[in-house]
């Protein structure tokens, strides 16, 4: 708020009035050109005696009129409302571009002419400049006189067309509008200091200069009007100012205000966003305002803020830059994985929510830079870069235009593809350029001319100069939609490797001193302000040098800690010497307020000790007595504990009152006194309490007294025993070291420890980014583990009447001193670091770290530059997924007054008293980072290691950190508020010596002033007093702030209303102005652009900035869209859908559907807010009535699409009720196959026929209509009754809205019932395939019967339908009562399908209906218990299958489809526990995985196993008759099933270590004694990965294990527990016994490694008679030794043996599991050596059965696909009779038409096409494949098309295939997999998986699970560090993976474990293959 005046606005005046005025200022100007040749030419008469003071005397006089015409022009500008619709008008506006260039052109040359004899006043330039400047003023007489009218309508345009969004260039619709951007960014010191970058000394170090940029831009854009520049740093920029003539500052005045020169930012510096204080921000760029408002006007004040610099980005920043009048904030760095998310998503650009409380007021469009603020790659044309200038002069052998603008144009079209309008930003300039402008608007005008002029051959792209105002104001016309942010930019990364999380810390003790004189500065502001106003200080006191110095240390490369040290030491003098002024300011304040009247007191002198920190304070040391002066700057009254450095106890303090106050004396810590440089005698320090006004000081007279001394000093004890710090309400607990244990604050009692760690700086070389150093700017721990310094010696406590505190010492060189002051609700911990040793060459960053036990779910908070608090959460970021690199670095984020955590109950507050970085890295824990010295440079441009010294050795920096515990959120908001605002503006100390008594003292000089009448309430803070409005000093600046938060404080949130008027007690304020926050607008005239919101009811750009005459106030902003949709994806509880009445229309000639429904709410609790999900719809109408069917008002509804709500807010609150929700809507039916959508399929007479279809689990119901998308929401939809073209639905049981399902088709079905219950049953096909439904009508019928029997209830619908569907993303899904599946998943024909195809068909069928009753009847409260469905459903398929089709090995099957599935998955890091949490829509999609399907489904297995089938079945059937039509959790089963144990097991505590933790164990048995002694370990794949800090598990990675196990002596099973925390168990072995067996059947979810023995006997028995095992034993012991030798838990010769008893093996099931491992090993070894061998000893093993099969298809189902199997093999390994066959077959089947078995039919194919295909053979089958309607023989078509040979023909089919009438969506990344199983296909899909990823996500969205599956498929068989490194750049460039962010660490853990296992086991398999594989002949 600025108290000051300004000129009323004036009427209106008519065009004819505003020509005669402006014609009067032309003749004026014409006539002082006249006075000024007139004095030049009597000058020039005088010679040789120049009179050069007269002719100077008349150029000063002539300018002057200069400037006052121009100001004139100026005035009429603003103050005349100007009509511009007349006729002639128009007549010239052809002209004004000519006549504008003509204009200027005079004045320029007139101007140098001028200058030049100024300053070079020789006879021969006189005469030479005479002649020059009468030939220019005649040329200006002229062309004014011919001209006049001319100029009259240039300047009435100029009027509509002046500076600002005005100016801004014209772009072209349709064309890509590319802003040239020509800048510069000048550091305020960083290599070199301030002065030396101005004046361009130590060139050594970089040859720039400011003073030269600027120099040498000027004369360019004078030039040429068309010319644009940005400047930013106004500290450079004003002091360049100061040094030139009134000639060129009017060329300046003249460019910024017709927009050529453009103030960016506008601050003193461009300060940085996380170390800096929002005080010290405000204070620096509000000065860098008023230097541009004083000097220019209007036209400077900065409407874009231009943070291209600092290493990240506040909240609070966007919060301030709104609240200063910025329309939008732009950016250079971003998080490299943020960057790449958003490039691809078009989200660089966004509107940032800068507050909660402050709603819309606070939003500021914000983009992001494409290249940082450089120009594209090889497009720096500045003289200190490389790059290729353009060669325009077609004679040059160098010419190299068209080559230069195609090189540009591309990176035109690369940058435009990131940003979503056809507008994009290049900034043309970086660091220090411009130091000859020539170079670059020479090739800038260049490439903008060479480039347009393409525009006549149709070139669609637009170059022009421009600014970031005019790139913004473009954006706005435009009218685009933006998304929104609410977080920060925080922790920035610009590698996996590099996170700038250092310089958070980095240089402690000067963002200590940087903070301390922001301190005093405010200090010495107010005090300037309070002065009497008669009262003028002397020269000395100056507070501009202090903000100007205080500002300049808020620069990015200052606070930051990232300048070089000397560097470092220059600002630390500047602030020193600002310090000194403003003392000066401060004495004279206090002269002038401490005397009781003018004349009866000498003015008191006043000292000051800048170096407290260190205890050092020359005139407490030595003085007997003196005046402490304490002024305190918080508007409200606040006490202090003064603590002085004293030389012994013994002293009195008397207040102003005279009463003496309490006093104590300590000890100062030894530590203390050690520190290196301190100079004082002091060794105590005296404390007492001083209780201050609001601003306002107050004197304490101070004075030796030997006879208290003994009462005044604190004895110190030693520790013994534990101990309490405190009294009353706030105690600290330590222990017997003097470490904090315990906190007590109002009964609230906290346990809680602190530590000091040390983590050992990186010292990498940066050579790559895995060996980036820890430095100024990174923070890279080499380890994660950090070292803990341990207490030393024995702790000294001190106790007394005002403070208790404990001195301890930690190794390290750390020490500290823990405090509890009398009735603060806090504990005090002054840390003391150096110096930190480096003799182990050893980098070392220190941290202060806090342990408690409290539950903190992964969040903690930490403040946005001292003022908002910030949500953070441990290894996450709210706008992409992260990829955790450095767990800890990572975490880090910057900390200004506090770093805070909570359980819900108990709230702990850390407050600093600098700016620091922190984290909290497990829960309950807080680290702060304090101090860091390191020995390498990070390679960020500093080029020197952070390694501080001081005195010849290291920095040995002090500090504090306050600790509060709080019981609730409001107690916690209110301490650490008020504290923080304590800290930051703490009381200041003066001391004045004297030796006058204290009577005579009181009677001289006021002992306590307040310069308010009145304290202000706590939460309002008076955040600035000072002086304004130039020299008069009748203004102040007054900036008042509420300093709670919205919602934090009941009371103390709300608003509170202060009069001014008599706020303060030495004047009145008579008027006031209020003005935005930076001082440079009245706040009524402000009118930022507006932005359209994602969902934001349409808010539209507004009209540009205000004129300051005449302004009116803004029109209301719409209501702020901030609220509780915000915080969660999850509709809330407390809201509960009864019922929908939905209607829908889907019209497939559109391909758009609409609808409305009303959802009727059961709402548990008074409501402000209604949700509902929706995604692509278009809500068009929201209605809300209650019961009674009266409407309910709403405020607004709107979309907030990040959480994907439409948000219905009511005018007010409703209470608890029934409510009825009515939206219509409309959505796309082509927008993919999810949610409601458009199918199309061919029918057999070549017509198209299309259907309208859904697919909504998990979460896709919100595609098609607005509802409670959660599973924990049951209600009632519809079910069908008979209808034509409108349906009418009946009332359905409570379902979940992912079971419903639409279908619009044309389709027949086959009717039935089940044979035993009678259900209705249809099974739905097109027409073409009503033949093949058959088989499904059978299985289904049946298998339902079976399940209502199994689980013994009944089926709870009317009817029962299945569906296929042409096109669908999944498999099948369970919809309740249509059940819908993929056509290869439901169709059947025999003569045409394959074995394969039978099995799969059955066993989806199977799964499907299981759903109905587990999953439909009964549904999962939430999705972090799928597996309660899932696994359920995967594992009763096979009884359900096993019903139908009684002769198939179910048993054995599960083992190769689900077992060993997941065993492989769950054995690496990259696993996830069964029950997981999960939150988004994408986690939610991940989350249906192989572990939820079938490790679910394998310990269900394992647990009716132990149970017995029969309690196992009760306990199901019990769950679901329960939670009928109920959701439910994992507890809820296991409960039910502990009920039902025979045996009394407690389910919970078994499966809980199953379910709740990732993995599973190693079973290892070791002979002893004659018996087995049995240990388990967690199994992991990678032998490395046991040591992965990371891994923690809330069962430590133990089991309850059911070990089974068989003999050769006892074949019948037997079971005991080992328990999870049993160390070992032990198991007779009956004597006799030749072998034992465990884990029989394989029923247990773990492994087994035997003794070497054992094994050995094994597998001898396997090969003597394999009968002896079943065949799940036999699968498993194979399985079983390939997995532990790939761990290297067993040889791999060992495994290798167990292969030889394969030759007589006939079973499926072994063989498969063999073969897979063997394939394994060939996948790896393909390219090495090895391989042949091993081809060889796999054709040794085959080749038999090969044989004894035949190519005969016959025989049980079994051996049918063992025999596929095994010619699979044969054919793989180049057996020549199976490729003869194979091919022959292919041939006969091309040329004859002859047809081929099913189940040979995929082998053929594959086989035939990889050695007869060719591009005909290609193309044929391409065109049975495209008209093959038969979905399972195009599947099989597909795998031989895959398998061509030619790599441009499976190019080529991969684009073709991008056409959906060629490959159906469904089966496309299908073909992709299978085309990568093909080696020559391998690396084709592998690039074209990377070069159009974004293809891809735009194709199937990143939602899309089986898109994030493909790539672990296409990667698995990957072996190289080449690979990996691929697939690592790949990551990084595209970091967002969406429901593939499991699969992505699946796919690096499985290439890093390919490349380990070449790495151990290659030499090993090698000579085991050497010493078995036998040539053929040699067999």
């Amino acid at each position: 708020m600025s108290v000051a005046t300004s000129n009323p606005p004036s009427s209106p005046v008519s065009p004819s009035i505003l020509a005669r005025d402006f014609l009067t200022l032309q003749e004026e100007r014409v006539r002082q050109y006249g006075i000024l040749a007139r004095a030049h030419k009597a000058y020039m008469g005088t010679a040789p005696n120049y009179d050069i003071d007269g002719f100077q005397t008349t150029v000063t006089s002539v300018t002057k009129a200069f400037q006052d015409i121009s100001q004139k022009v100026i005035a009429m500008k603003s103050e005349f409302d100007v009509e511009f619709n007349d006729k002639d008008m128009a007549n010239h506006i052809s002209k004004i571009q000519l006549l504008e260039q003509r204009k200027l052109k005079f004045t320029v040359d007139h101007q140098l002419a001028l200058q030049q004899v100024i300053d070079h006043p020789d006879d021969a330039l006189m005469e030479k400049n005479e002649q020059a400047i009468k030939k220019e003023l005649g040329k200006i007489v002229e062309e004014i006189n011919e001209n006049l009218e001319e100029f009259l309508v240039v300047f009435l345009i100029s009027l509509a067309f002046g500076c600002g969004y005005e100016s801004c260039p014209k772009t072209k619709d349709g064309m890509i509008n590319v802003h040239l951007v020509p800048h510069t960014h000048d550091d305020v010191g960083w290599l070199k200091t301030v002065d030396q970058y101005y004046y361009g000394s130590q060139k050594d170090i970089t040859p720039v200069s400011v003073k030269y940029i600027l120099d040498s831009v000027i004369p360019e854009l004078v030039k040429d009007p068309t010319k644009r520049f940005i400047y930013v740093e106004v500290a450079f920029f004003w002091r360049w100012w100061q040094e030139q003539h009134d000639i060129t500052r009017n060329q300046v005045r003249t460019l910024v205000h017709n927009g050529q020169l453009e103030f960016i930012n506008g601050g003193w510096s461009m300060n940085d966003e996380a170390a800096t204080h929002y005080n010290a921000v405000i204070d620096q760029m509000t000065w860098g305002f008023r230097k541009l408002n004083d000097t220019f006007g209007e036209c400077a004040r900065p409407r874009v803020a231009w943070q291209i610099d600092p290493f990240g980005h506040s909240r609070e920043h966007a919060n301030l830059f709104a609240q200063m009048g910025f329309d939008g904030l732009f950016f250079g760095r971003l998080d490299y994985a943020d960057k790449a998310q958003r490039l691809k998503t078009k989200t660089m650009e966004m509107i940032w929510k800068g507050s909660d409380s402050l709603g819309k007021s606070s939003w500021l469009f914000t983009g992001a830079l494409f290249n940082g603020y450089s120009p594209p790659r090889g497009f720096c044309f500045d003289i200190f870069c490389d790059d290729e200038p353009i060669m325009d002069n077609p004679r040059l052998h160098d010419y190299n235009v068209n080559r230069r603008v195609d090189e540009f144009f591309k990176a035109v079209k690369d940058w435009s593809e990131g940003y979503s309008t056809n507008h994009i930003m290049m900034p043309m300039g970086e660091d220090f350029n411009y130091n000859n402008a020539r170079t670059w608007y020479d090739n800038l005008d260049k490439l903008i001319k060479y480039g347009n002029a393409r525009q006549t051959n149709g070139s669609q792209i637009n170059l022009f100069y421009s600014t970031p105002s005019c790139y913004l104001k473009s954006l706005n016309d435009v009218g685009q939609t933006y998304t929104t942010k609410s977080d920060d930019f925080f922790p920035y990364a610009s590698d996996p490797h590099a996170y700038w999380t250092g310089y958070f810390t980095s240089r402690p003790a000067l963002k200590g001193m940087i903070r301390e004189s922001n301190n005093f500065l405010q200090v010495c502001k107010q005090l300037g302000a309070l002065t009497d106003r008669d009262w003028t200080p002397g020269p000395e006191g100056d507070v501009s040098k202090m903000r100007e110095v205080v500002a300049v240390a808020q620069h990015h490369d200052a606070v930051t800690g990232t300048a070089k040290q000397a560097v470092t030491f220059d600002y630390q003098q500047r602030l020193s010497e600002g310090i000194q002024d403003c003392q000066e300011v401060i004495k004279y304040a206090y002269q002038n307020l401490m005397p009781t009247s003018k004349s009866s007191a000498a003015p008191p002198e006043l000292i000051f000790c800048p170096l407290m920190n260190t205890t050092e304070c020359p005139i407490t040391e030595t003085s007997t007595q003196l005046i402490d002066n304490v002024y305190n700057p918080l508007a409200r009254p606040v006490s202090k504990y003064v603590r002085l450095p004293v030389t012994s106890p013994g002293f009195d303090v008397i207040a102003p009152n005279g009463q003496k106050i309490e006093t104590q004396v300590i000890p100062i810590p030894k530590p203390v006194l050690l520190i290196p440089g301190r100079k004082s005698s002091a060794t105590y320090e005296l404390i007492f309490r001083a209780d201050l006004p609001p601003i306002g000081f107050k004197s304490f007279f101070v004075i030796k007294n030997a006879s208290v001394a003994e009462r005044q000093l604190s004895k110190p004890s030693r520790m013994a025993k534990k101990a309490f710090l405190g009294k009353g309400k706030f105690l600290l607990g330590v222990d017997r070291n003097g470490r904090i244990q315990r906190l007590s604050h109002n009964g609230n009692v906290l346990d809680v420890t602190q530590d000091y760690v040390w983590y050992e700086g990186h010292p990498g070389n940066n050579s790559e980014f895995e060996f980036r150093a820890s430095g100024a700017y990174i923070f890279r721990p080499w380890h994660e583990k950090p070292h803990v310094a341990q207490p030393q010696g024995n702790p000294i406590v001190y106790k007394g009447p005002l403070v208790d505190e404990i001195h301890m010492n930690f190794g390290f060189n750390v020490s500290q001193v823990l405090r509890v002051y009398k009735d603060k609700p806090e504990a005090e911990i002054e840390w003391l670091v150096g110096p930190i040793p480096i003799g182990d060459h050893v980098g070392k960053e220190v941290v202060s770290r806090f342990n408690t036990q409290l539950d903190t779910k992964k969040t903690f908070y930490t403040d946005s530059n001292g003022r908002q608090l910030l949500k953070r959460e441990r290894n996450f970021r709210p706008t992409w997924n992260l990829n955790v690199t450095e767990p800890i670095a990572g975490n880090y984020y910057p900390i200004n007054s506090r770093i805070a955590m909570n359980d819900g109950k108990t709230f702990v507050t850390v407050l600093t008293d600098r700016s620091q970085g922190g984290s909290s890295l497990k829960d309950g824990q807080l680290e702060i980072m304090i101090h860091r010295r390191l020995l390498y440079d990070d390679a960020f441009g500093v080029g020197e290691a952070l390694n501080e010294e001081a005195f010849g050795e290291g920095l040995v920096v002090r500090g504090k950190h306050w600790l509060q515990v709080s019981s609730s959120a409001e107690a916690s908001a209110k301490n650490h508020r008020l504290r923080a605002q304590q800290a930051f503006m703490d009381a200041q100390i003066s001391f004045t010596p004297t030796s006058l008594s204290f009577q005579e003292w009181k009677s001289r000089y006021n002992m306590e002033y307040s310069a308010l009448q009145n304290p202000l309430p706590y939460n309002v803070h008076l955040l600035t007093l000072e002086e304004w409005a130039g020299n008069s000093r009748d203004s102040l600046l007054i900036r008042l702030e509420n300093i709670f938060d919205a919602h934090e404080d009941p009371e103390l949130s709300k608003p509170v209303t202060i009069s001014l008027k008599d706020l303060f007690s030495g004047f009145s304020v008579t008027n006031v102005e209020e003005t935005i926050l930076g001082a440079n607008l009245r706040r009524d005239c402000l009118e930022r652009l507006t932005w359209n919101v994602e969902k934001d009811n349409g808010i539209h750009s507004s009209n540009n900035t205000a004129e300051m005459a005449g302004c009116e106030k803004a029109e209301p902003r719409s209501t702020s869209k901030a609220g509780p949709w915000e915080e969660n994806y999850r509709i809330p509880e407390d809201t509960l859908p009864i019922h929908y009445d939905l209607y829908m229309y889907p019209n497939l000639e559109t391909d758009k559907f609409s609808g409305h429904v009303t959802i009727e709410i059961d709402a548990k609790q008074p409501r402000g807010h209604f949700l509902a999900h929706i995604k692509y719809l278009n809500v068009t109408s929201s209605s809300l009535t209650d019961d009674q069917g009266e409407d309910i008002l709403i405020k607004e509804a709107f979309e907030f699409a990040a959480n994907e709500f439409w948000v219905v807010q009511l005018d007010s609150e409703v209470p608890v009720g029934k409510y009825f929700l009515k939206l219509e809507f409309t959505g796309p039916l082509d927008n993919g196959i999810l949610g409601f959508y458009k199918s199309v399929y061919v029918d057999s007479n070549g017509k198209e026929r299309a259907i309208a279809t859904s697919k909504f689990q998990p979460t896709y119901a919100r595609r098609a209509f607005p509802c409670f998308d959660e599973p924990k929401t049951t209600s009632t939809p519809d079910s069908p009754s008979v209808g034509l073209t409108e349906v009418s639905f009946e009332k359905s049981v409570p379902m979940v809205t992912y079971l419903a399902i639409f279908i619009v088709c044309d389709f027949k079905y086959i009717e039935s019932a089940t044979p035993e219950y009678n259900i209705p049953f249809r099974v739905y096909g097109t027409e073409d395939n009503q033949a093949l439904l058959q088989y499904a009508t059978d299985v289904g019928s049946h298998i339902t019967d079976f399940y209502r029997n199994y689980f013994d209830v009944e089926y709870p619908l009317p009817k029962l339908d299945m569906a296929a569907i042409p096109d669908y993303s999944s498999g099948a899904t369970e919809h309740w009562g249509m059940i819908t599946y993929r056509e290869t998943n439901m169709i059947y024909d025999p003569s045409e399908s394959s074995s394969s195809n039978q099995r799969r068909v059955a066993n989806v069928i199977a799964h499907e209906l299981a759903h109905q009753w587990f999953g439909n009847l009964m549904t999962v409260k939430w999705w972090n218990d799928l597996w309660l469905n899932e696994g359920f459903a995967s594992y009763i398929q096979y009884k359900g299958a096993k019903s139908f089709e009684t002769d198939w090995d179910m048993d054995s099957l599960f083992l190769t489809d689900d077992l060993y599935r997941v065993f492989d998955l769950d054995a690496t890091l990259s696993s996830h526990s069964i029950v997981v949490d999960v939150d988004t829509p994408d986690q939610i999609t991940a989350v249906f995985d192989t572990i939820a399907y079938s490790k679910g489904a394998s310990v269900i297995r394992m647990m009716e196993n132990f149970m017995g089938e029969k309690d196992f079945q009760l306990g199901i059937h019990n769950f679901l008759v329960k939670y009928q039509f109920q959701n439910a959790i994992t507890q809820d089963l296991f409960d039910e099933l502990t009920a039902v144990s025979s045996d009394g097991l407690e389910i919970t505590n078994i499966m809980d270590t199953w379910t709740r933790q990732k993995g599973y164990p190693l079973v290892t048995l070791r002979k002893e004694s004659g018996q087995y002694k049995i240990t388990q370990k967690r199994f992991l794949t990678d032998p490395d990965a046991y040591d992965n800090p990371n891994e923690t598990s809330p069962y430590d990675f133990k089991w309850e294990i059911p070990v089974t196990y068989i003999s050769s002596e006892d074949s019948t099973p037997k079971q005991v527990w080992f328990h999870k925390d049993d160390e070992s168990i032990s198991i007779d072995i009956p004597t006799g016994t030749m072998w034992v067996k465990f884990n029989v059947g394989q029923y247990g979810y773990y492994r087994v490694n035997y003794p070497q023995e054992d094994w050995n006997t094994l597998s001898q028995t396997l090969i003597d008679s394999p009968q002896t095992f079943s065949i799940s034993d036999r699968t498993s012991l194979i399985s079983d030794a390939f997995a532990l030798a790939s761990a290297s838990v067993l040889d791999y010769p060992t495994a290798l043996n167990m292969t030889k008893y394969l030759k007589g093996e006939r079973d499926l099931t072994p063989w498969n599991v063999a073969l897979s491992a063997l394939g394994y090993l060939s996948n790896v070894l393909y390219y090495t050596p090895t391989y042949p061998n091993l081809a060889k000893y796999k054709r040794q093993l085959i080749q038999p059965l090969y044989e004894e099969l035949t190519w005969t298809d016959d025989g049980t189902i079994d051996n049918r696909l063992l025999r596929v199997s095994i010619h699979d093999q044969a054919c793989g390994l180049g057996i020549e009779d199976c490729l003869d066959t194979a091919g022959q077959m292919f041939t006969d089947w091309m040329d004859n038409n002859q047809t081929i078995p099913p189940n040979f039919r995929s082998l053929v194919y594959k086989y035939g096409m990889k050695t007869r295909g060719n591009q005909n053979t290609w193309d044929w089958m391409l065109a049975r494949y495209k008209a093959e309607k038969n979905a399972q023989e195009k599947s099989k078509l597909m795998t031989g098309l895959a398998y061509i040979q030619d790599p441009e023909i499976l190019y080529n089919f991969i684009q073709i295939a991008k056409d959906e009438s060629v490959v159906r969506s469904q089966d496309y990344l299908s073909m992709l997999n299978i085309i990568s199983g093909n080696r020559v296909g391998e690396p084709i899909v592998w690039d074209f998986f990377r070069n159009e990823w974004e293809y891809l996500v735009d194709r199937f969205t990143l939602n899309d699970r089986y898109l994030g599956k493909l790539i672990a498929q296409i990667t698995d068989r990957f072996s190289t560090q080449q690979r990996l490194k691929e697939m690592q750049d790949f990551f990084i460039q595209y970091p967002e993976a969406g429901a593939g962010e499991s699969s992505r660490k699946i796919a690096l853990e499985t290439v890093q474990n390919n490349i380990k296992f070449l790495e151990t086991y290659s030499d090993v398999i090698d000579q085991w293959l050497n010493d078995n594989a036998r040539n053929q002949k040699e067999q």
